[in-house]
């Protein structure tokens, strides 16, 4: 009996998620805390997947987050990817339905060379295509946030900025995913 294929096309992978044979350079950060008066936290953890900023202290913010010496969310100070990692639970329940990620003062996995699937926004604009540029929305818009990746200049809404550092390395698959290459480190 002849064997058959499941599907038509396999995906990329999971958002977030390093690829590719050769080892990435991945660089332990700690995320930035601000507490306000009341000693609640300001700032937001930082999502598997999502680019990241890095601060003048050492520490690394999640794109997009402000406050008080929270770099900006400017393509100048993209500091890399926050890379999935298997992480120990730390509390006495663990909602595996999240998406995961780094809570403020953890130490958080940044990819800051190597290839890594990400999500791509704003398909109908374009997509990504192998070696194509990678940009980064800077100014919300529409459905678009600070920090979506696209693969156009020109989003449908927001502004974006070229990744010089990084390019396209495969199509996207039905998930949405794309590989990306981090060629060289903007800021180490």
């Amino acid at each position: 009996m002849p064997g058959t294929t499941i599907g038509i096309q396999m995906t990329n992978g999971f958002t977030g998620r390093a690829s590719n044979s050769k080892p990435p350079m991945i660089k332990p950060m700690i995320v930035k805390s601000i507490l306000d008066g009341n000693g609640a936290e300001t700032l937001s953890s930082i999502p598997f997947g999502y680019p990241v900023v890095n601060n003048t202290d050492t520490t690394c913010s999640k794109f997009g987050q402000s406050g008080s010496g929270v770099s900006a969310a400017t393509a100048a100070n993209f500091g890399g990817f926050a890379i999935a990692e298997v992480k120990q639970v730390t509390t006495s329940y663990y909602n595996q339905n999240s998406a995961g990620g780094y809570a403020p003062t953890e130490i958080a996995d940044i990819i800051k060379e190597g290839h890594i699937i990400q999500k791509v926004t704003d398909l109908t604009n374009a997509s990504p295509v192998f070696g194509g540029k990678v940009y980064i929305i800077t100014v919300a818009g529409g459905s678009l946030v600070v920090g979506d990746i696209v693969a156009s200049a020109s989003p449908t809404a927001g502004t974006a900025a070229e990744l010089t550092n990084c390019k396209f390395t495969k199509a996207v698959d039905t998930n949405g995913n794309a590989e990306i290459h981090i060629t060289y480190q903007i800021n180490a």
